[in-house]
């Protein structure tokens, strides 16, 4: 996924690049020292983005943000391979939509199973959020 600046993902949310002059402050974020533990100092930023929501936008389609690392098996890793961080720039609370987490997607077969009884069912999927996860 590539763009130049900035991208509609659904009705009322677009994901824009982050900036040069916002990217060269992010190797000193308050995360930086839990990432470098999760994953060693060597570790390099694959994608930094800014979701933009507004007011009314759709709820945002379920979806994982990171693939997973051996496609097509469920051969799983114990240490983390990839990370995303949140950084809401606005107070997160139910009304506004915190991010959801499915615990064991990071299998693939999990994952597929969620999606699948999403897609036949409708339904909404049990989750941790950020609200409850905070």
């Amino acid at each position: 996924f590539e763009f130049n600046e900035i991208v509609h993902r659904s009705d009322g949310r677009f994901d824009m690049k982050v900036p040069d002059e916002v990217r060269k402050f992010l190797d000193s974020a308050p995360w930086m020292p839990a990432i470098h533990k999760l994953l060693g100092p060597d570790c390099v930023s694959l994608y930094d983005s800014c979701i933009i929501s507004v007011p009314g936008a759709k709820t945002q389609d379920m979806h994982c943000d990171n693939g997973h690392l051996f496609p097509h098996t469920d051969v799983h890793i114990a240490s983390p391979h990839c990370v995303t961080v949140i950084c809401p720039l606005v107070d997160v609370d139910a009304d506004n939509g915190p991010t959801e987490f499915w615990p064991g997607s990071h299998y693939e077969s999990v994952a597929k199973e969620l999606f699948e009884e999403r897609a036949r069912t409708g339904a909404h999927i049990p989750s941790k959020s950020s609200l409850q996860l905070a």
